[in-house]
């Protein structure tokens, strides 16, 4: 699994990398390479990323959220209709959804 994550990771990382720096210089391909980062983003790297939580709620959360984020990136960088939607729905999610699972999760009680 581990292996399937750096893989994951590399080819988003490279995809959404080359896409961007070719979408800054105006070349031809750079829509379609930032697409598919960022669909490898989506579909590939942040489901294998959220497979190691045990919480489920947490792991939908988790997924929902920035998956909506990302989305929402996306659309504004391609400059699409529903980016700032997108955004701010997963803000939002972020914020009101995933941080208090997150931290319910995470912190444990004092033994003062």
């Amino acid at each position: 699994m581990k292996d399937q994550k750096v893989i994951a990771g590399c080819s988003t990382l490279v995809l959404l990398a080359v896409g961007f720096t070719l979408k800054l210089m105006h070349y031809p391909g750079a829509g379609v390479l930032f697409t598919l980062g960022t669909a490898s983003m989506l579909f590939w790297f942040l489901p294998v990323l959220v497979s190691k939580i045990e919480n489920k709620l947490m792991a939908f959360a988790t997924y929902i959220s920035f998956a909506l984020y990302g989305l929402g990136v996306y659309l504004k960088f391609m400059h699409y209709i529903g980016a700032g939607v997108s955004l701010i729905a997963g803000t939002l999610l972020l914020v009101s959804f995933f941080t208090p699972l997150f931290l319910k999760h995470n912190l444990k009680p004092s033994k003062a």
